[in-house]
């Protein structure tokens, strides 16, 4: 998307091209001049900037934000509060978000694939786990704030991707900030917004995780449990109405899977997971091997060819860099249970695993992985009387990663088939006997060296368009207006009117409005987006409130109404109203002196 400020430089950074605005501020791609590499600089708006309690929030909240250090976080490099200017440096990710993903999903009547929609809760409940432990609430959980990427390293089994997740400690600033543009409304997304949110309590992580309960029911079952469309329905339905059963919207849904989403999404703040690892514990003990009941459901959209591949959407994006590859398997039978190892440009390494027990690290182990990165002894794989396995980190100094949560030292992990182990830089993933052979997994990326696929796998570019890809949808159509379009009002005095959208497109998408023409101190709006199903029509309130003073000038203000979409990122629709703002008088007279003798002057004023 392409900006009047393309070329600009702020500070150390040239800015590229505009990603998104919101209600605080605009997101650019921008290039580090100085490291030459590109990064997101995130630009809060200048009439915000300029409120001095804001910026010490802002400074507060960003030195908090620049602290956390976790692989499933956006990473936020500096910020930078100069010349009047507002600013976050960070990590910059070219591949989308979760939002956008679904948004394709919906289109096609597809589904995420079970493991993946597991692995990723499970990445996004370990970045919550590690933030709630520094006291950062997000309160904002939503698919357009899940930053999705290939991962860096190549992959094993179905996760082929990183979930990040971004704009932590946003929502707090602005519900801190002096313009408070929600009228008294609590903020946050409605659909994904707890009870207690929307009831204007005190929050902690467990309203992170309600919103990622709901994130979880959306990603299973294909649709939201709720859909309002303002504050009062969101209130009735987050507070009192029971979510519809996922397997009563899905059926297929295996009872321990729906039992998890269910507690999620409990009422009761203290009937919910208390953290985000007790959430990682819930999942990791489902059984989530090819033929148990809990992927059925991954059975029954393969069979109807409904099963999607978040790692082949992320190989196909256009941001992709040059000579990323995806390799599609040829798939054969195991005869016995086999570790998979894999390091980024080399080919897979398999050891069939004949020991009940076996150790993992740098030097003298059973499987030895010669990288600085590793502990020497750094993790055990275990084989139970029951066949299962389970998978322990033995005080590592870099952690053991099961699925991108990090493992307790000497707690020992149901590990299941399809599960990736990360160490260092390498990725392991468990293969049982008589499961499919996976050289790699469909949507798993190569950088550099096509070879690393292997002998078994046929290359695919990425570059050019896969077969029987979707080519991009025509420009949708999204109207805006105001009701009633024309206003009238007195300085000092309010008025109210509704701003409609209808989303006659067929993505779901979140829309944002600007009202332009008028000075931004006389408009209030929510700062939420608005979140519309196909073929449906929202409303968003505003007032408009001009001082009693010489600078609201009477007059007729010809208003645009300017509506961006959240998932493409730029204005798709505009539409125009009126104000009419009456005159006023308002002056006093004065005398000086007040009182005189015969033949005194005086000053009238």
């Amino acid at each position: 998307m392409s900006d009047q400020n393309a070329g600009q430089v702020i500070g150390d950074y040239q800015l590229q091209d505009l990603l998104g605005e919101g209600g605080m501020g605009s997101v650019y791609r921008a290039i580090d001049i100085q490291l030459q590499r590109p990064v997101a600089l995130k630009l809060m708006h200048p009439e915000i900037g300029r409120q001095e309690k804001f910026r010490q929030r802002f400074i507060q909240e960003a030195r908090a934000i620049a602290m956390l250090d976790h692989p499933n976080i956006v990473k936020v490099f500096s910020f930078h509060a100069e010349q009047g200017l507002l600013y976050l440096i960070m990590e910059y990710v070219a591949t989308g978000s979760l939002r956008g993903y679904l948004n394709r999903m919906y289109r096609e009547s597809k589904f995420v694939s079970l493991l993946e929609a597991v692995a990723l809760i499970r990445q996004i409940a370990s970045a919550l786990d590690y933030a709630h432990q520094q006291g950062m609430v997000h309160r904002d959980i939503k698919p357009d704030n899940v930053l999705l990427k290939l991962a860096t390293s190549t992959g094993i089994g179905d996760t082929t991707f990183n979930a990040l997740l971004t704009d932590f400690g946003l929502v707090k600033m602005a519900e801190n900030a002096i313009l408070q543009t929600q009228g008294g409304h609590p903020m946050g997304t409605l659909p994904y917004m707890s009870p207690e949110q929307i009831k204007g309590e005190e929050v902690d992580g467990r309203t992170d995780l309600y919103a990622l309960g709901v994130m979880m029911y959306e990603l299973i079952v294909g649709k939201l449990p709720f859909m309002p469309r303002n504050i009062l329905e969101a209130a009735e339905m987050h507070i009192k109405t029971p979510p519809p059963q996922p397997s009563s919207v899905r059926s297929g849904i295996a009872p321990e899977l729906e039992a998890i989403i269910m507690k999620a999404l409990a009422k009761d703040v203290n009937d919910r997971y208390k953290t985000g690892r007790d959430l990682i514990f819930a999942l990791q003990r489902l059984d989530l091997s090819e033929n148990g009941k809990v992927t059925l459901l991954d059975t029954q959209a393969r069979a109807s060819d409904q099963l999607d591949s978040l790692g082949t959407y992320l190989a196909s994006m256009p941001g992709m860099p040059q000579g990323v590859n995806v390799a599609i398997p040829q798939l054969g039978m195991l005869t016995s249970d086999e570790l998979v190892i894999v390091k980024e440009g080399a080919a897979p390494e398999r050891y069939k695993l004949s020991k009940q027990s076996l150790t993992i690290g740098r030097e003298d182990q059973d499987i030895t992985i010669p990288s600085t990165r590793i502990s020497r002894l750094h993790a055990r794989i275990d084989k139970q009387s029951n066949n299962n396995y389970t998978i322990t980190d033995l005080g590592s100094t870099n952690g053991t990663f099961l699925d991108g949560a990090k493992l307790l030292a000497n707690v020992p992990e149901k590990l299941v088939a399809g599960q990736v182990i990360s160490i260092g830089e390498y990725r392991l993933s468990l293969q049982r006997a008589g499961g499919k052979k996976d050289t790699l997994p469909m949507g798993v990326p190569s950088v550099g060296d096509v070879r690393a696929a292997g002998p078994s796998g046929t290359i695919l570019d990425v570059r050019a368009a896969p077969p029987g890809s979707t080519p991009p949808a025509s420009a949708q159509k999204v109207t805006v207006q105001m009701i009633p379009p024309s206003l009238r009002v007195e300085p000092g005095m309010r008025t109210d009117a509704q701003i409609e959208i209808f989303n006659q497109s067929e993505l779901v998408e979140h829309f944002r409005v600007m009202v332009q023409g008028l000075p931004i101190e006389w408009v209030i709006m929510p700062q939420s987006t608005l979140q519309l199903m196909p073929g449906t029509r929202g409303t968003l309130p505003i007032t408009i409130h001009p001082p009693r003073n010489p600078s609201a000038t009477a007059g007729t203000y010809n208003l645009g109404l300017r509506v961006s979409s959240e998932e493409r990122g730029m204005e798709i629709a505009r539409g125009a109203a009126t104000l009419s703002v009456n005159s006023f008088h308002n002056f006093s007279v004065d005398m000086s002196p007040k009182r005189v003798r015969k033949n005194g002057k005086v000053r009238i004023t």
